[in-house]
C-alpha cells in the first residue's frame, strides 16, 4: 500500500513553521532538496531576505547577517537572477552595502530592475570607505533604480545608513506607499529639482508610521520634516538621537504628535538632559506604551538620570505606559551618584498611577575604564535603593550593570 499522501497545502504550512522556528535555515535547505514541488516553496523563504555586497569578507563574525537569509556577492547575486529570473519575485527586503565600484556596473543595475515585490530597502556603505557621494554623475545608474524600487506599489521600508551625500530629496516623491523611514548619517541634497514634483497635483505624500533618526542626520530631518511628499502626522513609533543644534527642534516635533505608542530617544550627547520629557511626550499619553531611553552621564557628581524622575513624576497621571526601558552609561574613573536618584527611581515608578505598567528595565553600563568600588555599589542597586522594584509583584524588573572596556 503506497503510504498517504500530504495535501500541498499543508506541506506548506508545515514549511512555513519549520522557516520561523529553524533560524540557521538547514531544516528548509533540506526541504528544498525533496523535490521540484518543495523547491518552489521553500524558495518564498531562502530568498525573501537577500544581502548583497561586493566584498562579503567584509561581514564580521558578529553580524546580524545570518542563514537563512542569503549573503552574496554583488557578482554572485547577477549571476543567480539572470539564471533563474523567478527567483526575483521572492525577494522581499534588499540589504545593499554600496561601494564606490558599483556606480559603473550595468549588470547589477539591471538586474535590481528584476525585484518586482520589494518591500523593504536597506542602503549601507560597506566598511571600507567613507561615504557615498549621490550627486556624482556616475551614481546615476543606482540612482534610476533606487527610484525605480521605492516607487514599487509593494514598497513599504526605506533604511539609509551612510554617510550619503548629495541624497536626492526627490526620491521620496517616489514612494507613497512607504510606512517606515530610518536615516543615520544622511545629508540631502540642497540643488535637488523639488519645485517640478511640487507642481504635480496626483502625487500624495507617504503616510508614515515609523521614523528613526540615527547619528549625524539631524540636520537631514530637518528638511524631510518639511518635505511635501512625507506626513509625519499620525506617527506611531519614533526614535531620535537628540544632537545639541536641533533638540529643540526635535522636541516640538515630538511634542505635535497625538498617536505614539513607542518613544526611543538617544541622550547620548553631553549637554542635554531629559527635562521637558513630559511636556514633549503629552500629546500621546492616552497612546504612549512604550518608552525607551538611551542615557549618558560623563561627570560622577551630576544626576545619572539625567532628570528622568521628576519627567516620570509629571507623566504618572493618566498614563498607559506598559514598558520603561532605560540604557545608562556612567563613566567608571569618576563614579556617580549611587544612592539618591536611584533610590527617587524606585519610588516614583511604585506609585499606583502606574496601573497599566508590566515591565521596567534598567541597563547599566560603566564607561571609561574598570572602578571596583563602583562596580561594588552598582551590583548592591538592586537588594537596596532598588529593592521595591526587585520585589515587586506588580510588574516585571529587569537589573543589569556591565562593564565597557576601552
Amino acid at each position: 500500500m503506497d503510504p498517504p499522501s500530504i495535501p500541498l497545502e499543508i506541506t506548506e504550512q508545515i514549511i512555513d513553521v519549520l522557516a520561523s522556528e529553524n533560524h540557521q535555515g538547514s531544516a528548509i535547505k533540506a526541504c528544498a532538496t525533496v523535490s521540484r514541488d518543495l523547491l518552489a516553496i521553500c524558495r518564498k523563504h531562502l530568498f525573501s531576505i537577500i544581502h548583497i555586497q561586493r566584498d562579503i569578507h567584509s561581514v564580521g563574525p558578529n553580524s546580524s547577517l545570518s542563514p537563512p537569509h542569503t549573503i552574496a556577492r554583488n557578482a554572485r547575486f547577477v549571476k543567480l537572477i539572470t539564471a533563474t529570473p523567478a527567483i526575483a519575485d521572492y525577494v522581499r527586503t534588499l540589504d545593499y552595502a554600496i561601494s564606490r565600484q558599483d556606480r559603473n556596473d550595468a549588470a547589477l543595475v539591471k538586474t535590481l530592475e528584476k525585484l518586482t515585490r520589494l518591500q523593504c530597502l536597506k542602503l549601507r556603505l560597506l566598511t571600507s570607505i567613507n561615504g557615498i557621494d549621490w550627486g556624482d554623475p556616475r551614481m546615476e545608474g543606482l540612482r534610476s533604480v533606487f527610484f525605480h524600487l521605492t516607487s514599487l506599489p509593494t514598497f513599504t521600508d526605506l533604511s539609509l545608513d551612510g554617510p550619503f551625500y548629495s541624497f536626492p530629496f526627490s526620491l521620496f516623491a517616489s514612494s507613497p506607499n512607504l510606512k517606515s523611514l530610518s536615516v543615520s548619517e544622511l545629508h540631502i541634497s540642497d540643488s535637488d529639482p523639488l519645485d517640478e514634483f511640487k507642481m504635480r497635483s496626483n502625487i500624495r505624500p507617504a503616510l508614515l508610521q515609523e521614523f528613526h533618526q540615527g547619528l549625524h542626520a539631524d540636520e537631514a530631518t530637518e528638511k524631510l520634516l518639511r518635505c511635501p511628499f512625507l506626513d509625519f502626522t499620525n506617527l506611531t513609533k519614533v526614535s531620535l538621537t537628540l544632537e545639541e543644534e536641533t533638540e529643540e527642534y526635535l522636541k516640538s516635533f515630538v511634542q505635535r504628535l497625538q498617536y505614539l505608542t513607542l518613544v526611543h530617544m538617544d541622550v547620548s550627547c553631553m549637554v542635554l538632559t531629559l527635562v521637558d520629557l513630559a511636556k514633549i511626550t503629552a500629546s500621546s499619553r492616552r497612546s504612549l506604551k512604550v518608552l525607551s531611553l538611551e542615557i549618558l552621564c560623563p561627570f560622577g557628581d551630576e544626576d545619572p538620570l539625567l532628570g528622568l524622575c521628576p519627567e516620570l513624576e509629571k507623566m504618572a497621571d493618566e498614563n498607559v505606559l506598559e514598558s520603561i526601558l532605560i540604557d545608562a552609561t556612567v563613566s567608571g574613573p569618576d563614579g556617580c551618584r549611587t544612592e539618591e536618584e536611584w533610590g527617587r527611581l524606585s519610588e516614583v515608578l511604585m506609585k499606583e498611577q502606574w496601573s497599566c505598567l508590566r515591565q521596567v528595565t534598567l541597563s547599566i553600563a560603566i564607561a571609561g575604564g574598570r572602578n571596583p568600588e563602583l562596580e561594588a555599589k552598582l551590583d548592591k542597586l538592586p537588594f537596596m535603593q532598588l529593592a521595591e522594584l526587585r520585589s515587586t509583584e506588580r510588574f516585571k524588573f529587569e537589573y543589569n550593570c556591565r562593564v565597557v572596556e576601552d
